[in-house]
C-alpha cells in the first residue's frame, strides 16, 4: 500500500499539470487575440513574448524532470539552472500584461520552478 506522502505528491503534482496544461495554452491564445491591440514592436509586447515563451519553456522542463532516465544524469542541476532563469524572465516580464490570461501565467511562471526544484531535490536526495 502506498504511504499517504506518495498519494499527497501525486495529488499536488497532477494538480499543477493540470493547471499547467490548461494554463498555458490558455495564456498563448489569449495572447494572440491581444497581440494585435499592442502597437509596433514596444518593449511591453516583448516583455510579454519574453513572458509566455519563459513559461512554455518552463513547462516543458516540468515535464522533462517525469523522465527517469534523466534523474541519473548531471541534466538534472541543467534542468535547475535554466528552470531559475525561466522563472526569473516569466515572473518578471508577466507583470507586463494585463490581459485576461494574466494571472494563469503568472500562476504558472511562480509555481513550476518551486515544484521543480522540489522534484530536483526528491531526485538528487535519492
Amino acid at each position: 500500500m502506498r504511504d499517504s506522502s506518495d498519494l499527497l505528491w501525486l495529488v499536488i503534482l497532477g494538480g499543477i499539470a493540470i493547471v499547467v496544461l490548461v494554463g498555458v495554452p490558455f495564456s498563448w491564445r489569449e495572447w494572440l487575440r491581444e497581440r494585435r491591440a499592442v502597437q509596433g514592436a514596444s518593449l511591453k509586447r516583448l516583455a510579454i513574448d519574453a513572458a509566455i515563451v519563459a513559461v512554455t519553456f518552463e513547462a516543458a522542463l516540468f515535464f522533462l524532470l517525469w523522465v527517469p532516465k534523466l534523474w541519473d544524469s548531471p541534466l538534472v542541476f541543467w534542468v535547475a539552472r535554466v528552470d531559475l532563469v525561466c522563472f526569473i524572465v516569466g515572473l518578471v516580464c508577466a507583470f507586463a500584461w494585463r490581459g485576461k490570461a494574466r494571472w494563469w501565467l503568472r500562476g504558472c511562471a511562480f509555481l513550476l520552478p518551486i515544484i521543480s526544484m522540489m522534484l530536483v531535490v526528491g531526485i538528487t536526495a535519492e
